[in-house]
């Protein structure tokens, strides 16, 4: 398994430990602080994993224009260059974040492109 990296901020509310990736806005909790870390990791993956399997990118306008081994290439009309997707079981934050730009997608418009496939 890859290793993922990103921002988890851990706090104490109440007798729970609170872990949460602000880039993704992801968050979960645990009895201890490394549980809470352990589960933010498995939190983020999952995330990461159900917004390609929801056809994120396609939503944004991108066509999958080739997949050759563990990446597939997305592409639109005046994008300057192809966003890469690795089909990793975890994928570090960077990844996702230089995509976005690359994408010209802000994090905002991300996640109202995720709401919008959850309610479909």
């Amino acid at each position: 398994m890859l290793p993922i990296e990103f921002e988890g901020i851990v706090f104490k509310e109440g007798r729970t430990y609170v872990s949460y990736c602000p880039e993704l806005d992801v968050s979960s909790c645990g009895n201890t602080i490394d549980e809470a870390r352990k589960n933010l990791k498995i939190a983020v993956s999952l995330f990461l994993e159900e917004a390609k399997n929801m056809g994120t990118l396609e939503r944004a306008g991108f066509k999958c224009v080739r997949t050759k081994g563990d990446h597939s290439a997305y592409t639109k009309e005046g994008v300057i260059r192809p966003i890469i997707i690795p089909d990793w079981p975890e994928v570090p934050v960077f990844i996702i974040k230089n995509n976005l730009r690359s994408a010209g997608i802000s994090r905002e418009e991300y996640f109202d492109l995720l709401e919008g496939i959850i309610k479909e």
